[in-house]
């Protein structure tokens, strides 16, 4: 999630979806909750490239309260896992798109979230990433080698989602995360359609198995994915994708880590950020968390 790694994090007013639960585990007690959060009161303590993660349904109120009292350029960074019921407001859209210190906008799902103009120039995707509630489970089953034996996989999935959709869309059994897990890692592709929005958890757990997944995401909407997964699918037919699709494909599964996007972040930006390490929660760059993952990496 974005707001783990932004230099400050926008909590607002109480929200019904109360998107920002999942970024208090990254805090280790309330004085750096504290110190990660930018209000109306320390919007002036923002600097010059700093990050700033604010939740879809708290965009309209950060424009209004907090935006103004920034004086530093700055990148914002917004996401959701909870899904709104309504659409960024065009408003809302408008005044951060032409805000002259917002640098850039890194959003999830353009294609849902961003109606008004998905391909502005200032606003770039941003992933949906991993369910924190999933990670362990997954870092696990990364750490066994398996094979890969079957070549599409047909991982179970609701029908009440997107019913018209996935009406037509081949599903498999129902089976517990664990095996869920090990099918997919000993699959070659994996059958990903749209959850309740395009962009899904299923799509980097997939990429984390060293399987692609096979969705029907825009390509220019959802770039970020380029090579690591199948655009455009709409037809869902077995027998044609596996005539159509080549063997063994390979995806990058470094997409499942933070760093990966913090990277990915200052490429398009063109430029160094400021972000926050919630191992030590402190304010800092890439390359201080490139050289504690390094650390971390040499005293396995």
């Amino acid at each position: 999630t974005g707001c783990s790694i932004a230099t400050w994090s926008y909590q607002g007013k109480r929200h019904k979806y109360r998107p920002l639960n999942d970024c208090r585990q990254h805090a280790k007690n309330a004085d750096a909750l504290k110190a990660h959060q930018v209000t109306a009161e320390t919007a002036h303590q923002v600097q010059a490239y700093d990050t700033i993660y604010v939740p879809i349904v708290k965009l309209e109120h950060f424009v209004n309260t907090t935006l103004p009292n920034i004086t530093q350029p700055f990148v914002l960074l917004s996401g959701q896992n909870s899904k709104p019921e309504d659409p960024i407001p065009n408003n809302v859209y408008n005044t951060i798109v032409k805000h002259p210190r917002i640098v850039k906008w890194f959003l999830q799902n353009l294609s849902v979230y961003a109606a008004t103009d998905p391909c502005h120039p200032k606003l770039h995707p941003f992933p949906y990433g991993i369910h924190p509630m999933q990670s362990p489970s997954l870092l696990e089953e990364i750490s066994i080698s398996r094979n890969k034996t079957t070549f599409i996989y047909k991982s179970w999935f609701t029908k009440s989602n997107n019913i018209i959709s996935r009406r037509h869309i081949p599903t498999g059994e129902k089976v517990n995360a664990k095996e869920y897990l090990k099918r997919m890692h000993e699959s070659e592709y994996v059958l990903s359609p749209d959850g309740d929005r395009p962009e899904c958890h299923r799509h980097y757990e997939a990429i984390a198995m060293g399987t692609m997944p096979i969705t029907s995401l825009d390509p220019v909407l959802y770039r970020h994915l380029a090579g690591n997964v199948v655009f455009g699918e709409n037809q869902w037919n077995l027998t044609v994708l596996k005539k159509a699709l080549p063997r063994k494909p390979v995806v990058n599964q470094r997409l499942i880590f933070q760093e990966y996007w913090i990277e990915y972040v200052e490429r398009e930006v063109g430029r160094a950020l400021r972000w926050w390490d919630p191992s030590r929660d402190v304010r800092c760059s890439l390359a201080e968390i490139a050289a504690i993952v390094r650390q971390s990496s040499l005293a396995r």
